[in-house]
């Protein structure tokens, strides 16, 4: 089972990890434990540890999309997601709440932090058959933030090396206010033509 108190991804049959070798590493992971658990641990049950993939976003992973077993991090993985017991969000359910947090109607009105916004983004998700809370939007949009002005400023101190991550190109022309290749921000909230 996954040592994050709660998760219960060992229903879903969600691959685990065991601590890594490397001692930086494996104390970071420890603290993310620690973190999420709010306890302490003896260090001889460091070796008991596991933590399922579902603790890792999606840009620690070798492939995302990889079927139950076959999951593999990629080198430095660092867990970061606290909520393992929620479903995870598909690329195309992202690619919608992109595209509604997108509209100029919601960028004006999301400078309030206002619930009213991510209510209107649930409803608008659930016309188009992804049924998630207003809180689980505004939570999905705050992370998303976050990935992306860690690479952002990331990119600003290193310069030559530019990161990037899935989602940094649609954020960025959302929040860096410029268009993106596919086309500028979108003005409506109806739902494309299918």
């Amino acid at each position: 089972m996954c040592s994050v108190v709660g998760c219960d991804s060992w229903r879903r049959g969600v691959e685990r990890f065991r601590l890594p070798e490397d001692p930086e590493r494996r104390l970071e992971w420890v603290q993310f434990v620690l973190e999420v658990n709010g306890q302490r641990l003896k260090e001889s049950s460091w070796t008991e540890i596991s933590i399922c993939c579902e603790h890792f976003a999606e840009d620690c992973l070798e492939s995302p999309t990889v079927s139950a077993g076959e999951a593999r991090l990629k080198s430095g993985a660092v867990p970061s997601q606290m909520e393992g017991s929620t479903e995870k969000w598909t690329d195309s359910e992202v690619r919608d709440l992109l595209h509604l947090f997108g509209c100029r109607e919601i960028q004006r009105d999301d400078t309030r932090r206002n619930l009213k916004v991510y209510a209107s983004i649930s409803e608008q998700l659930a016309l188009r058959g992804v049924h998630r809370t207003a809180k689980q939007c505004r939570e999905k949009i705050k992370k998303l933030k976050q990935d992306y002005k860690k690479v952002k400023d990331q990119n600003i101190r290193s310069g030559y090396e530019r990161k990037t991550n899935k989602w940094y190109e649609k954020m960025d022309a959302i929040l860096g206010h410029r268009p993106e290749d596919s086309g500028a921000v979108v003005s409506t909230l109806t739902p494309p033509a299918t």
